[in-house]
């Protein structure tokens, strides 16, 4: 089986591109399936009701708001913030990344027993669970590897082929407007554009989609190809 990974910051069209891969692959005859990987933690609830806690009382107990707050929802960056605050502490950030690698771990394993495709196609997956952790660790995107390297990510099945929609953040959150802060946007994307190596493509997501489903599914036909030469 091999795994073709699509991601990018909210709005890029990843999902859309990773359907209409699927799509095409299935055309020429190749048993493909789509796959949304991203991690949900087994313990969401309790995740939510803190997060929940925190927005409360930041409403409660700012002074006057700014433009900012006037002009969109600041609950990520607060939420960020508390998380960062917390995992400053060494042995708290070693302890939240083994809980939350190994969860993650689990429900991957659970997931990929079920796979009988020849090739998944995933839109999101383990190297946004990683990105999530180095935003949260305050770790900028030149040292992530070495949350890579840690813990139970070294067992995950990594991508044989990785696209990335690139796209500005202000693009995405005017697509998206979901409440996710156009800061918070800028500095996902930075950690997207640092992920390179071989089989790696980077698009540009301000293209239509059918040029961006052209060039996506142009690229996998010919790796794919050059595999089974």
């Amino acid at each position: 089986m091999k795994i073709v990974y699509l991601s990018g910051i909210d709005g890029c069209g990843k999902t859309t591109q990773a359907k209409l891969l699927v799509e095409a692959l299935r055309k020429k005859g190749v048993n493909a399936e789509y796959f949304w990987l991203r991690w949900e933690p087994s313990f969401k609830k309790i995740s939510n009701h803190i997060r929940s806690f925190v927005s409360n009382f930041y409403s409660k107990n700012r002074k006057k708001p700014s433009k900012v707050d006037e002009n969109q929802d600041n609950n990520q960056d607060k939420w960020l913030f508390l998380k960062r605050k917390m995992l400053s502490n060494l042995f708290i950030r070693k302890l939240w990344l083994v809980l939350s690698s190994a969860d993650y771990y689990f429900a991957y394993k659970k997931c990929f027993k079920k796979m009988t495709a020849d090739v998944a196609v995933v839109d999101r997956y383990i190297n946004d669970f990683i990105i999530d952790q180095a935003i949260n660790s305050g770790v900028d995107p030149e040292r992530i590897n070495k949350i890579k390297r840690a813990y139970f990510l070294n067992k995950f099945r990594f991508p044989d082929y990785t696209i990335i929609i690139n796209l500005p953040a202000s693009e995405g959150y005017s697509r998206k407007n979901d409440g996710t802060s156009q800061d918070y946007l800028e500095v996902r994307q930075r950690y997207y554009k640092s992920i390179n190596g071989q089989n790696t493509l980077h698009l540009n997501g301000l293209e239509s989609i059918d040029v961006l489903h052209d060039k996506v599914k142009t690229w996998v036909f010919q790796q794919i190809g050059r595999k089974n030469a």
